[in-house]
């Protein structure tokens, strides 16, 4: 794991009155968490990272290697979302961080699983999962029947499935109409709760990794804050991040003993770590390994052989 770090900027965003509408903070006894909402195809302001220790930016790609964490880390200079946010860390010695999983190959992975199984195989799954969230809440399971008993009925090939989510927790105009473009792409899908899984996998794991991004941030000087740009989509992370790493774990868990992949599982414990030198001009990329959900690799990797 790298060593410490330290961001000498001072001025916080959590200084302001009133936050922008796209920011939520979420306060933890180790760290502040900063989840930024923005879309890809629109310019994220660079005020959105100021006096951040360290930034993850979502949707990246694979970064498993340091050559293909340096294209990426190019691309997103190019790129309109990031572009003026790669910059400001560049000129702030802001850290940057790749943490997220290449969505499609997870998704692919668990079609594939599916399609080795029975049918019915995915949408328990789903609902095993909002049980365990249900838990967490005050909604009594007579309640969830209510809401969701004639939805459940006619899930399949059907794109109420994605607005779910939304329905349980709030509305969302903004998320809706993200959750509205991912309908297009999975009305050819034989499983259309693929989506939902891999959505509530990537966020527990970015809640995971920013722990422990936290954790080696942190110094005796100040807590830290890391911050997060995510689509509206990934509401969910803001629960993620309150639970602990066993229940986090617990999840993760679930869905990953799902899939066939090993391929996929090797890959999800990695972080790329970018931290710009100013004598060299140049930013020094390091790829480690979040030490819990490495464990649980290993111990998975142990079990099947």
């Amino acid at each position: 794991m790298p060593s410490n770090m330290h961001n000498q900027n001072t001025e916080n965003i959590n200084s302001k009155k009133e936050l922008p509408k796209n920011i939520v903070i979420k306060e933890l006894p180790y760290a502040t968490f900063r989840i930024i909402y923005g879309k890809h195809n629109i310019e994220q302001d660079p005020k959105d990272i100021e006096g951040l220790d360290g930034v993850v930016l979502e949707g990246i790609g694979d970064y498993s290697t340091i050559e293909s964490a340096y294209k990426i880390l190019e691309a997103c200079y190019e790129s309109i979302q990031y572009k003026r946010i790669v910059e400001k860390a560049e000129k702030d010695r802001q850290s940057i961080f790749f943490a997220d999983i290449v969505e499609e190959d997870v998704t692919i992975a668990l079609q594939e699983s599916l399609l080795n199984i029975e049918p019915i195989a995915g949408v328990l799954l789903l609902v095993s999962l909002v049980n365990d969230a249900l838990k967490k809440q005050k909604m009594t399971r007579r309640e969830f029947l209510k809401r969701s008993g004639k939805l459940l009925s006619g899930l399949f090939f059907s794109t109420h499935i994605l607005e779910y989510p939304l329905w349980l927790t709030g509305k969302d105009e903004e998320a809706r109409s993200i959750i509205n473009r991912f309908v297009l792409d999975l009305n050819e899908r034989i499983h259309p709760e693929t989506n939902l899984i891999v959505l509530t996998l990537r966020n527990h794991l970015l809640a995971q990794k920013m722990q422990t991004i936290a954790e080696f941030t942190n110094s005796e000087r100040k807590k830290p804050e890391i911050g997060i740009i995510i689509g509206h989509a990934h509401i969910g992370i803001e629960r993620s991040l309150e639970k602990k790493s066993e229940e986090r774990t617990e999840i993760i868990k679930k869905i990953l003993n799902f899939t066939v992949s090993n391929r996929i599982k090797e890959k999800i414990a990695k972080i790329c770590w970018f931290n710009f030198h100013p004598k060299t001009n140049r930013w020094n990329a390091v790829i480690f390994e979040d030490p819990f959900l490495l464990t649980f690799i290993n111990d998975n990797q142990q079990q099947n052989f």
